[in-house]
């Protein structure tokens, strides 16, 4: 296989990845564009306040505080004992520092960059494996059914007793089935 890629966990995947004719096939980890779309302008409404340089520094300390980050990684993990030891520790590293940063967090709290992929999903024509935490409360299950209704040409995995990072909660399975999935090919070439 000569290109993957792996989009990972609610992320927002551009169209320049959807449409990439160097990729041979994709995996996907419960993107978010596939369920809950676009910003509105309720999401949207505190941006102006989240950038400002008193009021927004403040909102912008708090919501990344070793505490406010703990919680949040709890969210994104079903099994609390398999979350990495390390992992608030380089999830403060990431949303705290460097340049932009607080922009960064004004723009994830508020979903200002979240785009709706439900078209380009659909339209998707190259192999995939979509895989969803059976336990995502930050982006419910509920969409991965959306996203069979949507396409039929893939492949669509509910990792059981997982949440947001069902690659990180279970890794030797997510292992496994990548390995399988990304061998698929090599397989069928192999039996021709």
């Amino acid at each position: 296989m000569k290109n993957g890629r792996i989009a990972g966990t609610g992320s927002y995947v551009p169209e320049t990845i959807w449409k990439n004719e160097d990729l041979e096939k994709m995996v996907l980890i419960s993107p978010e564009g596939i369920g809950r779309g676009f910003a509105t302008p309720n999401d949207t409404q505190q941006l102006k306040k989240l950038l400002s340089p008193v009021i927004g520094t403040q909102a912008f300390l708090d919501g990344t505080s070793k505490k406010a980050l703990r919680l949040l990684a709890e969210e994104l993990f079903y099994q609390k004992e398999r979350m990495p030891v390390d992992f608030v520790k380089n999830l403060k590293q990431n949303a705290r520092y460097g340049k932009g940063a607080q922009a960064s967090y004004a723009g994830y709290v508020t979903r200002f960059a979240a785009a709706d992929t439900k078209q380009a999903f659909a339209s998707l024509s190259l192999p995939f494996l979509l895989i969803w935490g059976e336990r995502n409360v930050r982006n419910s299950a509920v969409y991965l059914e959306e996203a069979e209704n949507l396409q039929e040409k893939g492949e669509f995995m509910l990792f059981e007793d997982t949440a947001a990072l069902p690659h990180m909660e279970n890794s030797k399975a997510f292992g496994q089935i990548l390995k399988d999935f990304l061998s698929e090919e090599d397989l069928e070439r192999k039996a021709m």
